[in-house]
């Protein structure tokens, strides 16, 4: 599946970029002695206050201020943090959609990625295996006939180890792994899986019988 990837910016970008960033820089540095001077300014006022009114006073006019001051550097803060989050362009930002799909082609116009487990049947929505689904699925697709048998499952699918041959527990762990699958392919009617006695289970890809 191809992709396309956005190349380096050019020449005017760079030199509008390095602009910002001194623009930003100096902003910074005004605000950082604005913020020195006020820092000056509160503290001549508290020494004030404690010499010529009540150091009870003083203290109250400290805690006020404090919260104050306090308030405006959180607001500047999330402001800052707002902006930069802003300003990442959203061609960058990670979205759970953009990832690489690979596509096999199976027969009646579906298509499977084995890799993330996405079956789309023609023009629908695709639907996501997981799981043991996702396992046994990719499995009748690799397999010879699509035709898997008891021991393939247990093993390759389930990761059951057969031990004296298959037990009635392991055939009840297929029999709910098949029904999950079948659940799952609901919305692609071409594909159905067939039991085959003493054997094992086999998928079948063909058109749906639309026949009255």
């Amino acid at each position: 599946m191809s992709g396309c990837r956005t190349g380096s910016p050019s020449g005017m970008d760079g030199r509008i970029k390095s602009d910002n960033r001194m623009s930003m820089k100096k902003q910074k540095i005004m605000e950082q002695i604005l913020g020195s001077v006020l820092i000056c300014i509160w503290l001549f006022l508290v020494l004030l206050c404690w010499i010529y009114i009540s150091p009870g006073l003083c203290l109250w006019f400290v805690l006020i201020s404090g919260g104050i001051a306090f308030y405006l550097w959180w607001k500047r803060r999330h402001s800052v943090v707002s902006e930069e989050s802003e300003s990442v362009p959203k061609s960058v930002l990670p979205s759970k959609y953009e990832i690489a799909v690979d596509w096999t082609e199976l027969p009646c116009n579906l298509l499977f990625d084995e890799k993330y487990g996405y079956l789309r049947y023609e023009e629908k929505a695709a639907i996501r295996l997981s799981g043991n689904s996702l396992r046994l699925f990719r499995s009748f697709v690799n397999a010879e006939g699509y035709k898997l048998t008891y021991e393939d499952i247990c093993i390759d699918v389930l990761a059951r180890p057969i031990k004296g041959g298959i037990l009635k527990g392991d055939k009840s762990v297929m029999s709910a792994a098949v029904c999950s699958l079948r659940e799952s392919l609901k919305s692609c009617p071409c594909i159905r899986i067939e039991a085959i006695r003493g054997v094992g289970y086999q998928l079948f890809i063909d058109l749906p019988d639309v026949s009255l």
